[in-house]
């Protein structure tokens, strides 16, 4: 399957549309799925109650409300996105709590968008930095609103053949439509959504961008994929409704596609334990800091 780095379905521009439309058509299964990459975020990010915190590719806003409780009505939360469609679903799911920080919602690339200088106690994010055209100067740009002493705690995915999570499902399209005849192109699993899961190129962008005390860690849980209690036809009709398989998909023929349909249905059953599809999940949690001033 083909990863190119000019793909759409792995772009920036695309979660301003069909990318934040596909997740928002599915965000209750995909946040419950999501929801133990939780605390092992927020065990590294460490939040104290009145600081100041930058919540980068909020999505649906599990991130920001978690960042919010935490920092307490002392503090504040600023949750940037690119999508409009998911940062308005955000804010009508729910509210912060009487003694929870509030909360600003901006329609914001990292990347480019005017963030402040030192405005930031520490910059969060789940799965949210993986998109950037120029990942250097996006985590320079998140670098120059953060303070001096600052702090940065955010989860990527590893490559996708480092883990069941991605590869279970994929390699059983692939090896379907191979066997019917289909010409797939192979996988580049280095850019995309898995454009920072080798620890030394998240070493080497947070270095350039000057961010120092760079501590990389492998992160693997096991992960119910569209959430628990979810039956294998309903976790099939996720997997085929996700912006990359959608893509993936979208030169090949309608058998073509009930092939692909049927490929993850034997897969995911195999995995089904009777309380959901479940795969192991390999990630990258990282921490660092900004030593020097804004803007160095």
């Amino acid at each position: 399957m083909s990863d190119s780095g000019k793909h759409p379905s792995w772009s920036t521009d695309s979660w301003r549309t069909a990318g934040g439309g596909n997740w928002l058509a599915q965000a209750d299964r995909l946040e419950a799925m999501l929801e133990p990459v939780l605390d092992p975020l927020f065990e590294q990010a460490a939040l104290r109650p009145g600081e100041q915190v930058l919540d980068i590719g909020c999505g649906r806003g599990a991130t920001t409300y978690r960042a919010a409780h935490e920092v307490g009505r002392t503090g504040a939360v600023t949750a940037a996105d690119v999508s409009p469609d998911l940062l308005a679903e955000a804010q009508s799911v729910r509210s912060p709590g009487s003694g929870d920080a509030s909360i600003e919602w901006v329609v914001a690339d990292a990347q480019r968008a005017a963030l402040g200088e030192s405005r930031f106690d520490a910059a969060i994010s789940r799965f949210g930095v993986m998109f950037f055209d120029d990942p250097v100067a996006a985590f320079v740009n998140v670098r120059r609103a953060v303070r001096s002493g600052g702090r940065l705690a955010m989860v990527t995915w590893r490559p996708r053949n480092a883990c069941d999570f991605h590869s279970v499902g994929w390699a059983a399209v692939n090896e379907a439509l191979v066997e019917n005849g289909y010409d797939v192109a192979d996988s580049n699993p280095g850019v995309g959504p898995f454009s920072l899961g080798v620890d030394e190129v998240v070493e080497s962008v947070l270095g350039e961008a000057g961010w120092v005390d760079i501590e990389v860690e492998p992160l693997e849980l096991p992960l119910y994929f569209a959430g628990p209690n979810i039956p294998v036809d309903a976790a099939v009709d996720t997997a085929m409704g996700m912006t990359g398989m959608q893509t993936f998909l979208q030169p090949y023929d309608d058998r073509a596609r009930a092939l692909a349909a049927d490929a993850l249905r034997e897969a995911y059953t195999t995995r089904h334990d009777g309380s959901g599809v479940r795969l192991d999940a390999a990630m990258l949690i990282t921490t660092a800091l900004n030593s020097g001033a804004a803007g160095d």
